[in-house]
C-alpha cells in the first residue's frame, strides 16, 4: 500500500469505525474504492473525531481538502525467498517431437529450478493536482539469487499514471509502463500504454467500481492491442471480489495471448486476511518450424499474512501446449517480508 501511515489508518478503523466503514478500510486491493466506500458509509451521519481525520487523511491523497502540499514519497525494500521452476531463462530438459522429427536440446540451454532469494526495492511518489486528481509514479528493482546453480537475474519496473476523476463517481486514467527481465540465457522486454474509464456505485452489496481499460502492448517480437474489463466489489459482509476479462487482438506468426479471465476474492477468517486469485489465459498464434503453436495457461494462489509485514503465497500452475515440447506445471511458494 502507498501511505506510509497505513498502520495507523486501519487499526484506528476497526478501533473507532462503525463495521461498515471499518470493511471499506479492510480491503487495500482498491484504494479508490475504499475511499469511495467510505465516503458513502458515512455520508449524512455524524463520525467521530478519528473517524473524520482518516476520511481528511486518506481523501487528501487524491486530492480532496487542498491535496497534497508537496510531492509524497515512499520507499521499502522487500526480502523475498521463493521457488523459481526456470532462473536462468533456458530450455525444457525433453526432446522436442515435432510430426516424425525429433531434436535434442543443447545441456547447457537446458531451465534450472530451485529456490530464489530476492531482494526488492520498491518507491512511490504522488503528486495532486485537483480534486480527484492525480500523478502516481512508481519504480522497482529486485537481484534474485540461487546459491544452488550459482545463478542470479534481475527485474525493474516503472510505471508512471495519471488518475483524472470527471465526476463524483467516474474516472478516466492513463498509464506508462515498461518492464524488463534479464536472465542468463533469455530476457523479456515489454511496455505498454493503458486507458481506462471506470464508474463507481453504491448499493446494497456494498461499493463496487466497473473498469474498461484499452491498451497498447509493446514487446520485442510484435505489438498488439488489448481490451479489458474489470469489476471490483468491497461487499458489506467482510469480503472483496475481483472479476476481469481481457482480449486481445491475433498477432500474426507469435504466440500471443488472446484472452486471458482472473477471479481475486479476499477475506478475514479469525482476524487474519487471506486472497484466492485464479486465472487462466489462452494463446495462440505461434509456430515452429511450421507447427502451429497454441497454449492454455492455469494458475490457483493462495496468500496471507504471518506476520503484520511478512506474507506467504503457495500455490500451482500449469501450460498445456499444443506442442507438448512446452507443457509444464510447477508449484508456486513465495515469502516475503515489508520493510
Amino acid at each position: 500500500m502507498f501511505f506510509k501511515f497505513r498502520g495507523f489508518v486501519l487499526y484506528a478503523a476497526l478501533l473507532f469505525a462503525s463495521s461498515a466503514q471499518a470493511n471499506c478500510l479492510a480491503f487495500t486491493e482498491n484504494e479508490r474504492l475504499a475511499n469511495y466506500c467510505l465516503s458513502e458509509a458515512i455520508s449524512g451521519k455524524l463520525v467521530n473525531e478519528q473517524t473524520a481525520a482518516i476520511v481528511f487523511q486518506r481523501l487528501s491523497l487524491e486530492g480532496y481538502f487542498g491535496g497534497l502540499p508537496k510531492p509524497l514519497n515512499d520507499f521499502d525494500i522487500s526480502p523475498t525467498l521463493y521457488y523459481s521452476d526456470n532462473i536462468n531463462g533456458g530450455n525444457p530438459d525433453k526432446k522436442l517431437r515435432l510430426g516424425n522429427l525429433e531434436f535434442d536440446g543443447e545441456p547447457n540451454l537446458v531451465a534450472k529450478a530451485g529456490i530464489v532469494a530476492g531482494l526488492t526495492l520498491n518507491g512511490n511518489s504522488r503528486l495532486t493536482y485537483g480534486e480527484g486528481r492525480y500523478l502516481n509514479a512508481s519504480a522497482s528493482a529486485s537481484l534474485a539469487y540461487s546459491t544452488e546453480h550459482s545463478l542470479s537475474y534481475t527485474r525493474s519496473n516503472i510505471q508512471v499514471c495519471s488518475k483524472n476523476k470527471i465526476r463524483r463517481d467516474a474516472h478516466i486514467d492513463m498509464c506508462a509502463s515498461a518492464n524488463k527481465h534479464n536472465k542468463e540465457i533469455s530476457s523479456s522486454d515489454e511496455d505498454s500504454l493503458t486507458t481506462s474509464y471506470s464508474k463507481m456505485f453504491f448499493n446494497e452489496f456494498g461499493a463496487t467500481e466497473m473498469k474498461m481499460s484499452l491498451r497498447r502492448l509493446n514487446v520485442k517480437d510484435y505489438a498488439q492491442n488489448q481490451l479489458s474489463l474489470s469489476s471490483d466489489l468491497i461487499h458489506r459482509n467482510n469480503g472483496f471480489y475481483s472479476l476481469g476479462l481481457s482480449l486481445g487482438e491475433s498477432v500474426k506468426d507469435q504466440l500471443a495471448t488472446r484472452y486471458t479471465v482472473y477471479m481475486n476474492a479476499a477475506k478475514y477468517y479469525k482476524g487474519r486476511k487471506y486472497n484466492l486469485i485464479i486465472s487462466h489465459s489462452f494463446s495462440d498464434g505461434g509456430k515452429l518450424l511450421g507447427v502451429d503453436r497454441k497454449e492454455r495457461s492455469s494458475s490457483v494462489v493462495v496468500s496471507t499474512g504471518i506476520r503484520s509485514d511478512i506474507s506467504i503465497s503457495i500455490g500451482y500452475a500449469t501450460v498445456r501446449s499444443s506442442i507438448d515440447y512446452f507443457d509444464r506445471s510447477y508449484p508456486i511458494v513465495s515469502l516475503t517480508r515489508s520493510w
